[in-house]
């Protein structure tokens, strides 16, 4: 009885995180169809560019190097680790 339930609830919050993945990426297609540059990173969503990579103290490190690779475009767009949300970061001055 007890790991029925322990089960069902697994269950459930597994789901809700596959829903709350694919709501985060689909909600990037509003972007995409209008030709701006995306990025999804599953799970940590934005975060992922935060975290501290190993050979380096700088927290903004990976963050620093998308965004120099990025440079050519008006704006990007990543998702946000919550539900469905978006980063959108523009690098043109006209549009700021």
């Amino acid at each position: 009885m007890i790991l029925e339930i322990i089960g069902g609830i697994t269950c459930g919050f597994v789901a809700i995180f596959v829903l709350k993945l694919l709501v985060s990426y689909k909600n990037l297609d509003y972007y995409r169809l209008q030709g701006v540059e995306t990025s999804f990173y599953p799970i940590l969503g934005f975060f992922k560019l935060l975290c501290l990579p190993k050979d380096t103290k700088d927290s903004l490190f990976k963050f620093k190097e998308l965004v120099s690779t990025k440079l050519d475009k008006p704006m990007f767009v990543c998702n946000q680790s919550n539900f469905g949300g978006s980063f959108v970061f523009l690098l043109d001055t006209d549009l700021i």
